[in-house]
């Protein structure tokens, strides 16, 4: 009997003292699924540069990390001092992509303190931030319908770059004009000319290969990289 009611009695107490840790698991996973939301906001507007495992798992533990962190030196001053001394040894030597690249893993931190301090403004936060890149791709999409285009096209960004490479005896006025043109040779001992040109959508690359047929005999071959920047 009395080796019972010791096994409840370390049961119990072993529940108290994980009570902590069970109290906040909704919250940890709260700060996983927000940034797992934003991950998807950047994939499905075409950031193919996010969708790797490894950016996935980022946006999904960084925030949970940036939560437990907060919650551990809170309200203690001297653990607040020496987690930021441990902290301030640790060096990301992955190079960054892109300045947005680092606002979004500072928001995903700032997530994850702000879950741990109101939940409800973590939250809020995660949602303002789909918002603005859905909003954004909106907007991009709204003004390429009128032929303006708000943003270059950058190859460092991982997007699915639809490349056109068109080569000509002489040069084609109408390739010469177009604003995604990205290269031209001239070979001008042989009157050979190489295009380039690089584009977001597939349709946009097959309408510009279309056109080429009324460019006539001058047009000796043209090539079509679906997916790919220029090599």
């Amino acid at each position: 009997m009395g080796t019972l009611q010791d096994l409840l009695l370390a049961i119990r107490d072993l529940l108290y003292d994980s009570s902590p840790g069970i109290s906040v698991f909704p919250l940890m996973i709260t700060a996983a699924l927000v940034g797992l939301l934003i991950r998807v906001a950047l994939s499905s507007v075409g950031q193919r540069w996010v969708a790797t495992y490894h950016h996935t798992m980022t946006y999904m533990l960084l925030p949970v990390t940036a939560f437990v962190i907060t919650r551990v030196i809170a309200g203690n001053i001297s653990l607040s001092l020496g987690m930021i001394g441990a902290l301030s040894i640790v060096r990301f030597r992955n190079p960054v992509r892109n300045p947005f690249e680092l606002v979004s893993f500072f928001a995903l931190v700032t997530i994850g303190v702000a879950i741990s301090a109101e939940p409800s403004l973590g939250i809020a936060l995660g949602v303002f931030i789909t918002l603005v890149i859905y909003g954004v791709a909106l907007y991009e999409k709204l003004a390429t319908k009128k032929n303006n285009r708000p943003f270059s096209i950058s190859f460092a960004e991982g997007e699915a770059i639809h490349t056109l490479l068109v080569q000509s005896t002489g040069r084609i006025s109408a390739l010469d004009q177009a604003e995604d043109l990205t290269q031209l040779l001239e070979n001008r001992s042989s009157n050979e000319c190489s295009y380039v040109l690089s584009f977001r959508t597939r349709s946009e690359l097959e309408e510009m290969a279309s056109s080429l047929d009324s460019a006539g005999p001058s047009v000796v071959s043209v090539e079509m990289r679906i997916g790919q920047s220029p090599s």
